[in-house]
C-alpha cells in the first residue's frame, strides 16, 4: 500500500461531478471522474468513502474531498482538481427529522467543543424534489441559527434552524492548593473540560497559565480564573531594582524602585532613590533596567 501511495503523482486528476444524488455516504468514484495512468492508483481512491457528514449542507467541496484524501494517507497537492464543489441531490423526502439530522451533522462537523440541546426548525409538512444547502446565519453564546436553502428546479424555499447548544472549553484545574505569589508550574495544574456558563467566561479563557504568578489563594480542584494571575514580570512593581546608565565607556549603576510592572524590553517609570527623580527605563532583564 505505501508503494501504490507514494505512486500518486499530479498526473492524477479528479474531475468532481457538477451534481450528484445520495443516501447517506458516498464513494469517491460517485463524485468524481478519477484519471489516473496507474490503474491501481484510480481503483483505490474510486474506493475511498465520503462520510455522511461531508453531505449534510447539500455540498461537497474540494476541501472535504482533500480531507477525505489526507484521512487516506494521500497528499491531495500530489492530485490535480477540476472543479471546486458538488452538489448532494437526495430522492429522500424531506422532514423535520431528516432536517434536524442535516443540522446535527453540519454542527458536529463544524463546531468543536459544542453539545446540542435542541433543535428547531420550521418545516411544517415534508417536502418532495428538493435539494438541501445549510448555511451560517448568526450565533450567540448559546444559540446557533442557521439558513437553510430548498431549491428545486423552479423554486427556492428558505426555512430557519435554531440550535440551542452548550459550549465547552478546557479550562485550567488547579491540582493543589497554590499560594498567593506562588509561580504557577506545570505539576500544579490540569486541564479539564469544562461546561461554560456565559460569553464572559468564554471571552476570559486563560492563556499562557504556566509561568503565571497567582495573584489570590487558590484552593485544589478550583477552575483557574483570570483574576487569579498576574504575569511574572521581569520588573514588579514597588520592587527594587538595578538602573544602568551607560555612555560610551562611562557606566553608572543606581538602585530604583520601579512604579510599574514590566517584561523584558517594556518601558517603565522608576525612581532613583538618591535623587527621587523619575526616569524612564527599558527593561534588561528580571530585576534590572536600563535609562537612556
Amino acid at each position: 500500500m505505501l508503494l501504490m501511495l507514494g505512486a500518486l503523482m499530479a498526473d492524477t486528476k479528479l474531475v468532481l461531478k457538477k451534481s450528484v444524488q445520495a443516501k447517506g455516504s458516498l464513494h469517491l468514484a460517485q463524485v468524481a471522474a478519477i484519471q489516473s495512468d496507474d490503474p491501481k492508483v484510480a481503483a483505490y481512491l474510486e474506493s475511498l468513502v465520503v462520510p455522511s457528514e461531508y453531505l449534510a449542507d447539500g455540498l461537497l467541496t474540494k476541501g472535504e474531498i482533500a480531507k477525505v484524501l489526507q484521512n487516506s494517507l494521500i497528499d491531495p497537492k500530489r492530485i490535480a482538481f477540476v472543479g471546486k464543489r458538488v452538489t448532494i441531490i437526495s430522492d429522500a423526502p424531506i422532514t423535520k427529522k431528516r432536517l434536524e439530522n442535516l443540522v446535527r451533522s453540519y454542527i458536529h462537523n463544524r463546531y468543536k467543543d459544542v453539545r446540542i440541546k435542541r433543535i428547531a426548525i420550521d418545516l411544517a409538512k415534508p417536502l418532495r424534489g428538493y435539494r438541501v444547502h445549510i448555511e451560517p446565519s448568526s450565533e450567540s453564546f448559546s444559540h446557533i441559527y442557521l439558513k437553510i436553502v430548498l431549491t428545486s428546479d423552479n423554486e427556492r424555499l428558505t426555512k430557519r434552524a435554531s440550535v440551542l447548544i452548550e459550549r465547552y472549553a478546557k479550562l485550567p484545574v488547579a491540582l493543589r492548593d497554590i499560594p498567593r505569589g506562588s509561580i504557577i508550574t506545570p505539576d500544579s495544574v490540569t486541564f479539564e473540560k469544562k461546561r461554560l456558563t456565559n460569553s464572559a467566561q468564554k471571552r476570559g479563557l486563560v492563556a499562557g497559565v504556566i509561568g503565571s504568578v497567582a495573584r489570590t489563594p487558590i484552593k485544589a480542584g478550583s477552575i483557574i480564573k483570570p483574576y487569579m494571575l498576574i504575569p511574572d514580570y521581569a520588573v514588579k512593581k514597588r520592587k527594587n531594582v538595578k538602573i544602568i546608565y551607560q555612555k560610551g565607556a562611562i557606566r553608572i549603576e543606581l538602585l530604583g524602585l520601579a512604579l510599574d510592572n514590566g517584561n523584558i524590553g517594556d518601558t517603565v517609570r522608576v525612581k532613583n532613590l538618591s535623587s527621587n527623580k523619575v526616569l524612564r527605563c527599558k527593561v534588561l532583564q528580571s530585576g534590572v533596567v536600563q535609562y537612556r
